[in-house]
């Protein structure tokens, strides 16, 4: 978002109001990001991207020495988890390497 606001709002493209397609690459494969532009401002952008899913909810991985973790796996261009463990709850990311799925 960050990405195609700059660069309409620099002129580093050509702007077409109303509305400005930018298309961009990301590790996860191709972004094409909506511009809604007025009076060469950005107003709104809108992302379309590769398919998310939920892999799993709920899931339980047993680690030896540890016990049982619980975890919810989900795809959105990077992977996701998120681990509850212990009762606290963390949020882990990393990027990918290919293309998304869908």
């Amino acid at each position: 978002m960050g990405v195609a606001t700059v660069m309409v709002e620099t002129g580093m493209i050509e702007v077409h109001e109303p509305t400005t397609v930018v298309a961009l690459g990301a590790p996860a494969g191709p972004v094409t990001a909506e511009v809604a532009v007025d009076d060469g401002t950005a107003r709104s952008v809108t992302l379309r991207a590769a398919a998310s899913h939920c892999e799993s909810l709920d899931a339980v991985v047993d680690i030896p020495g540890l016990g049982p973790v619980d975890y919810d796996l989900a795809y959105g261009g990077i992977i996701g988890r998120r681990t509850r463990f212990g009762g606290e709850e963390r949020d882990h990311r990393r990027r990918t390497c290919g293309h998304g799925r869908g």
